[in-house]
């Protein structure tokens, strides 16, 4: 036991000048962390653009249930359905950041759609080219980033566009004409033309008629009443947002990243590159194999050529997205390493390609074969630390974009009741609306559970009136069922005072198969704290974590609404969206890990949110427990954590014999509509063995007696008493300088993890990392 522990808290720290470790075996596993980092950086990559794609059929989604429900009529013919339409699709742009655009054709050529404004028209530098046949206003009214631009058709095709009003009640009632645009035929446009001919689905990239390479999402509507085709509904990205997610993520030295389709179109790299050439006149998108960037040239021809899979856009991909191709190719007497991964999304089959050298991550200078453990031990725990800080940032990403999801749906069902939507046929003024109406109680269940079947990651969606009755749908398994009052169809009885899980949701419904009662549901924090926190109008809240009266435990995003038609005044009740925290367990659990590692999250309480071990979720107790009270390896690392919010911590923990290292990052929601949010800490407790073969690690020479010495007269010292940093001193004695025989990337979280010898003044190398 003391020699383990003494190699674990000692000979890691300072070395005898005869030890002796393989060169060989070091690289290797070097090699391995290095592969792993790459492989990090494909998949965040990978993550990052699917979760955005994931918009544009999300938003399309809602409209066409809000068709399909007959809250949006299709009849463009007529005034205030083309206005429903177009607020409807205000609110989406608004609910999703990530998309360009969303717009509607029928098949009487009518156009409708929203975009965000260009940079051109809120720029007092430049001026905005519309096309040839667009005539500008003069002066141009002066727009900002945060505008919305409102486009329809008018007789003769002419499409004309407007600025709109950034308040949250206008819906984006018109402001400035910007232009016009004649000639607009809908029908000759492509994602009209595949919207009819395929149904559903993706663009291939494409360029806009303002110039800009992008995709659309397209859907073809059809009309309930008439079984017949209405128009294609569409959203769109400019694949702009690809740059900028890839010059977001940190690369070390010459790395170079890249996305390129499988019809071999270059979409984005971290280069500058062109995207776009001209041929034969007509602008176009760059072939990855012809770019003038020498690195993405020739890595695309080598990854086509090994992987030709990579270069068929009809072939099945599943393969590609679940698993890393890589390989080596040598550009100007160079060897570069390539890695790359699959993103398949419908139509869409994209690689995302890392290239680079050796040099660009953690390696070992020319040394001799035989080196100290320590040089060995240090680079390898430098590039781990990166590993896991980048794993620690993907996961937060992630968790963000799919809590995102609840905002969206109660937006969205506070957005149609307030513009009438869910109303018993349409009217002006609205008003409020009531369970005690089949046609509004119709509109609402109907529109609650299309939220529910669009947002997969919810287990529920509803509201509680301020009458006491309540209303929603929760996910059980595979299937939506109906929570409401109990007994059944007590829909015009003030003050439900039970709720109830129902087998079937056709009404009327009936006392069998009815599950989880629930007694006085407005009495939970998801009702009463919109109400303590005197919530505005646009404002939303996070509750804390608490028992869902179910046995289950979750958190809520909860929206308090009002009179109706955007008033302020008057009381509705409480829209609410939950997850469960078991969804949060699995979740993490999902994420690739080394084995060993403990990934948990608290919150503020220091309470334990989520458990996951070796990627196995943990069972938590129905309610919830503070870290103190959790196993040795939760209660001693969550007690070390000192966050600070946007950097990583990082720290080293001694448990018995072993050792693990710690590392956290927070997590909250700084959106502004938020009255109320979250803070969480995500934490990684990762053993020191997951590194290395730690019991094969150090080579001795041919008696190990200097090793065997240190150890006995260490051993000695300490069980004589004498403290820490005098021991490690006087051990420390007879220890040779190794700080000059081996050159890796350090890392600058992980400064405080390595023995005060190591952390004099860096080598170049070091530098160079700090500064990428």
């Amino acid at each position: 036991m003391w020699s383990r522990l003494l190699l674990s808290l000692l000979t890691l720290g300072s070395t005898a000048s005869q030890d002796c470790f393989s060169r060989t075996t070091c690289t290797a596993w070097l090699d391995q962390q290095n592969e792993d980092l790459r492989e990090q950086i494909t998949d965040t990559l990978q993550r990052e653009v699917e979760n955005n794609l994931a918009a544009a059929p999300a938003a399309v989604s809602v409209v066409q249930s809000m068709f399909q429900d007959g809250l949006l009529p299709l009849d463009m013919s007529v005034e205030r359905n083309e206005v429903a339409t177009l607020e409807s699709f205000w609110y989406q742009l608004k609910n999703f950041n990530e998309l360009d655009w969303i717009y509607y054709g029928d098949l009487a050529g009518r156009f409708i759609g929203f975009r965000r404004a260009y940079p051109c028209e809120y720029s007092n530098t430049t001026t905005c080219d519309y096309g040839v046949n667009a005539t500008a206003a003069s002066p141009p009214p002066q727009l900002t980033s945060e505008t919305l631009v409102r486009l329809k058709t008018g007789a003769g095709n002419t499409v004309s566009a407007y600025s709109t009003d950034p308040t949250g009640a206008s819906g984006g009632d018109t402001v400035d004409l910007l232009y016009t645009e004649t000639s607009y035929q809908t029908a000759d446009r492509q994602w009209y033309k595949q919207g009819l001919a395929d149904g559903d689905g993706w663009t291939e990239p494409y360029l806009f008629s303002g110039g800009k390479l992008g995709i659309s999402y397209v859907k073809k509507i059809i009309d309930p009443s008439l079984a017949a085709t209405a128009g294609v509904l569409a959203a769109d990205y400019e694949l702009e947002f690809l740059n900028e997610f890839i010059n977001e993520i940190s690369v070390a030295g010459t790395s170079t990243l890249f996305i390129v389709s499988a019809s071999g179109e270059l979409l984005a790299n971290n280069r500058n590159a062109s995207v776009t050439t001209t041929v034969n006149g007509a602008e176009t998108i760059m072939k990855a194999t012809l770019s003038e960037n020498e690195i993405i040239r020739e890595s695309t021809k080598k990854l086509f050529s090994t992987t030709p899979i990579l270069n068929q856009p009809t072939a099945n991909w599943s393969s590609v997205t679940q698993s890393i191709t890589r390989g080596n190719t040598t550009i100007n007497g160079k060897e570069f390493y390539y890695d790359s991964i699959g993103v398949a999304y419908g139509q869409l089959k994209w690689s995302v390609v890392i290239v680079s050298q050796e040099s660009d991550f953690y390696a070992l200078s020319s040394t001799p074969e035989c080196l100290p453990w320590l040089t060995c031990r240090d680079a390898l725990r430098a590039a781990a630390a990166e590993k896991r800080e980048r794993k620690l940032n993907m996961l937060l990403s992630e968790t963000r974009s799919y809590l995102g999801t609840a905002v969206a749906a109660v937006n969205t069902i506070d957005q149609s009741y307030n513009n009438g939507q869910l109303a018993a046929g349409w009217c002006d003024p609205c008003g409020t609306i009531s369970l005690t109406e089949p046609t509004e109680r119709k509109n609402l269940l109907n529109h609650i559970k299309h939220l529910m079947e669009i947002y997969s990651e919810l287990i529920w969606l509803y509201i509680g009136f301020s009458t006491g009755q309540f209303a929603g749908y929760k996910r059980v398994g595979d299937q939506l069922k109906l929570w409401t009052c109990h007994p059944p169809n007590s829909w015009d009885v003030a003050g439900c005072t039970n709720v109830a899980l129902y087998s079937s949701d056709v009404e009327p419904l009936v006392d069998t198969g009815v599950t989880d009662i629930v007694e006085k549901p407005l009495t939970k924090p998801w009702y009463t704290l919109p109400e303590s926190h005197n919530l505005g109008q646009y404002e939303l809240l996070w509750t804390d974590a608490y028992s869902f009266g179910t046995g289950e435990i979750g958190i809520s995003a909860v929206k308090k609404g009002f009179g109706g038609d955007w008033v302020s005044s008057g009381n509705l009740g409480v829209w609410g969206a939950d997850f469960s925290l078991d969804f949060l367990s699995n979740y993490i659990s999902e994420f690739e890990v080394d084995e060993g590692v403990v990934l948990y999250i608290l919150n503020e309480k220091k309470e334990v949110l989520a458990y996951a071990v070796n990627g196995e979720p943990q069972k938590l107790n129905t309610t919830l427990t503070l870290a103190s009270q959790m196993d040795t390896l939760v209660r001693e690392s969550a007690a070390m954590l000192r966050s600070t919010p946007g950097e990583m911590f990082s720290q080293l923990l001694l448990i018995d014999e072993s050792i693990f290292y710690v590392n956290s990052m927070e997590l909250t929601d700084k959106d502004p509509q938020l009255a109320k949010t979250y803070t969480w800490e995500f934490v990684m407790v990762t053993p020191e063995d997951s590194l290395y073969n730690y019991d094969s690690a150090i080579e001795t020479d041919d008696d190990g007696s200097p090793i065997i010495a240190i150890i006995v007269i260490c051993s000695i010292v300490a069980v004589a008493g004498i403290s820490f940093a005098i021991w490690k001193f006087k051990c420390s004695e007879s220890s040779s300088d190794h700080s000059d025989s081996a050159t890796f990337f350090s890392h600058p979280n992980d400064d405080n993890l390595l023995p005060t010898e190591m952390q004099a003044a860096p080598t170049e190398a070091y530098q160079r990392h700090l500064s990428l």
